[in-house]
């Protein structure tokens, strides 16, 4: 890394850094650790500004048409910056180019526990800490296995923000979307097609259908 990109990624990392109460100094010290590894990552800057590009497009059609609040907004965009920082337990896994195995799968299947564990006890809003914690919860898979199936309407999935279900459902969307049309992952040489993104994601969405068609637009 060049001193041009190593100031570039402090500079984010003191922007973004949340604030810890004072005994909690090793805490904070290792979220710093965590996020400047993180941004020292290209494909990891590119994957987090290209989901704030994407809110950011859609911010009209989320709060006129779907009611988020200009707040619910800011806490997806501040969560972006979050929701993958648990990679940095495993950065093995996500640059393996061929199938991972079963340990390996349910290692990444962690990666938002991990990140909540950095952030947790900062003065980040609770929003912002679920979003980073419940972004990759599994929705059911394609094989149809609704063991661990995760409806976010459920009562359970709610903050104290009575829009967290939607927000969830939307930032989860911006995730694999971007991570579905992006051709730089180490494991897909070429984006998937749209028809194949549609079908994935109402699959798992099944009460967004209209929601996945509208936000795959802003891609």
């Amino acid at each position: 890394m060049n001193k041009k990109e190593n100031f570039f990624i402090q500079n984010i990392v003191d922007a973004l850094e949340p604030n810890f109460p004072m005994e909690l100094t090793s805490q904070k010290n290792r979220l710093r650790e965590a996020m400047s590894l993180f941004f020292s990552q290209e494909d990891n800057l590119s994957h987090v500004f290209k989901m704030i590009k994407i809110i950011n497009k859609a911010s009209t059609y989320l709060k006129e048409e779907l009611g988020l609040t200009e707040g619910n907004i800011k806490d997806m965009k501040k969560a972006a910056f979050f929701h993958d920082l648990g990679k940095v337990s495993h950065p093995e896994i996500y640059k393996k180019p061929g199938p991972l195995t079963d340990e390996e799968t349910n290692l990444k299947k962690l990666h938002p526990v991990d990140g909540f564990e950095l952030i947790k006890d900062s003065n980040l809003n609770n929003d912002v800490k679920m979003l980073v914690l419940k972004h990759q919860i599994d929705y059911g898979d394609r094989r149809g296995n609704g063991n661990n199936h995760f409806n976010s309407s459920d009562k359970r999935s709610n903050s104290e923000g009575r829009n967290f279900p939607l927000m969830l459902d939307i930032f989860f969307m911006i995730d694999q979307i971007e991570a579905m049309t992006s051709s730089d992952r180490p494991y897909r040489e070429k984006p998937l097609s749209k028809e194949f993104i549609f079908q994935e994601l109402s699959g798992k969405l099944p009460h967004r259908k209209a929601q996945v068609s509208k936000m795959m637009k802003f891609s």
